[in-house]
């Protein structure tokens, strides 16, 4: 502070107005009088500001630590907590909706609406309704005639890095004069609407062709002459050895002829006489026939909500796993749908001995989308050695093996399979035909690895 001193013998007073005249001025701080110029009370303001800048920048530097922390905490929870339910639902979801979009002629809003219905609370499956829609992508419309499209190609499901054969590029595609009429819905005799039904054959000649949709690139050749780890050991007694169950049991097929379908006729039915169960139990028959014990589940898994029936399923098979670990294969058998956005239901059948068999397709799961399934190769294997022994035994029985991001559920032992048995433009006699000869070359590998 400025000390005013009283004016000396030179007439120093101390004042500002004699600061400004003089060069040198008397100051006090405390108790001690120091030695001033103008020029050092400025440095003394520098430093002065200058401490108080740093502090202000200190509290700002908390500040932002602070919340940069928090928000970061509040990130990693948020990942955390996305990442646990979509791993628990995502086998629901990707697997379930899209699949279902992929099945049904049901319209977008009555999908949503029944979705609704199962799914009442945010944390069922970590699930949210509002996120349905992102999955009508596939091609589902708000009119009831167009059907969700699938690319028609070795198997439907060929994904961009694919190499689709030339001899399965006739299946991309082109429509008769004829066909095009009825596929705008053509009336009948009964007022009702009929659209079109088409047969095609989509097996490959390459038995290794794989309709790959993931990144991973699995050597199929290796793979080939690999023995599945299911086949280790494996003993034939009184105990079961195959487990057979539908995670989609209502699919069911179709009852069109002369290549056109009823429009309104259902892709769903609880009636296990006429759905996908019907199939599994000439399976169940047929590997009984040969000495192999099986347990055929007839749970409609996808009665009460179709979203949840890979979590019912899922526990299912671990509970009979459980209580019956003889259990070596384990069979999930469903109907595949090809659906045009026009409506067009294909049939993929082949014909033998004068018979049409409708075309088998195994679904195989790995863990690129993050679900613990470290041995999906070897699923892969014992799927690759039936593709083999089944395209030997029924030529053109089999389409392309598909690899997919998801599990499926095989992760619960390492002979369990995804088998799609047809599609719903193929007749119900049709699949039952394609069990029998599944079932019949299934024996066989058994029979052909079991100890004596």
């Amino acid at each position: 502070m400025i000390y005013n001193k009283p004016a000396d013998s030179h007439g120093y007073d101390g004042t500002a107005t004699d600061m400004r005249k003089n060069p040198i001025v008397l100051c006090a701080d405390m108790d001690e009088y120091e030695l001033y110029t103008p020029i050092r009370l400025k440095r003394r303001r520098v430093r002065k500001e200058t401490r108080r800048i740093r502090k202000d920048s200190r509290r700002f530097s908390f500040s932002a630590a602070f919340f940069a922390t928090a928000f970061a905490l509040l990130t990693a929870v948020t990942v955390l907590y996305v990442s646990h339910y979509e791993k628990n639902a995502e086998n629901d979801i990707k697997n379930t909706v899209v699949h279902f979009l992929s099945k049904t002629s049901e319209t977008a809003g009555e999908i949503i609406e029944s979705a609704k219905q199962s799914l009442t609370k945010p944390d069922d499956n970590g699930f949210s309704v509002n996120s349905i829609p992102v999955y009508l992508e596939t091609g589902a419309k708000d009119d009831a005639t167009e059907s969700p499209q699938r690319v028609i190609y070795a198997n439907g499901y060929l994904s961009e890095n694919t190499t689709v054969p030339a001899d399965v590029e006739q299946y991309e595609g082109t429509e008769t004069e004829e066909v095009s009429a009825v596929t705008k819905g053509k009336s009948g005799s009964d007022g009702k609407v009929y659209l079109p039904l088409v047969s095609r054959n989509l097996s490959s000649e390459n038995m290794l062709l794989l309709s790959n949709e993931t990144k991973l690139s699995p050597d199929m050749h290796t793979l080939s002459e690999t023995a599945p780890k299911a086949y280790n050991d494996l003993v034939i007694s009184e105990k079961p050895l195959v487990l057979i169950v539908h995670t989609h049991a209502t699919e069911c097929y179709t009852s069109g002829n002369d290549g056109v379908y009823e429009k309104n006729e259902p892709s769903r039915s609880d009636n296990i006489e006429e759905n996908v169960v019907a199939v599994g139990k000439v399976l169940s028959e047929t590997l009984e026939n040969f000495g192999i014990p099986v347990l055929h589940s007839t749970t409609l898994h996808d009665k009460e909500s179709f979203l949840n029936a890979y979590t019912s399923s899922l526990n299912e098979v671990h509970r009979m796993l459980g209580e019956n670990p003889s259990i070596r294969f384990v069979i999930d058998l469903h109907r595949d749908a090809i659906v045009s956005s026009s409506g067009e239901k294909t049939a993929p059948v082949t014909n033998i001995a004068g018979e049409n068999y409708a075309q088998l397709m195994f679904v195989m799961g790995t863990n690129e989308a993050g679900f613990n399934h470290p041995d999906w190769e070897d699923n892969l294997c014992f799927a690759i050695d039936m593709q083999e022994a089944m395209n030997k035994a029924f030529p053109g029985i089999m389409r392309p093996i598909n690899l997919r991001r998801v599990s499926f559920n095989e992760q619960l032992s390492s002979g369990y399979v995804l088998l799609e048995a047809g599609a719903t433009g193929n007749t119900l006699e049709e699949a039952k035909r394609s069990a029998g000869a599944f079932g019949t070359v299934l024996a066989g590998r058994i029979l052909k690895n079991a100890k004596v």
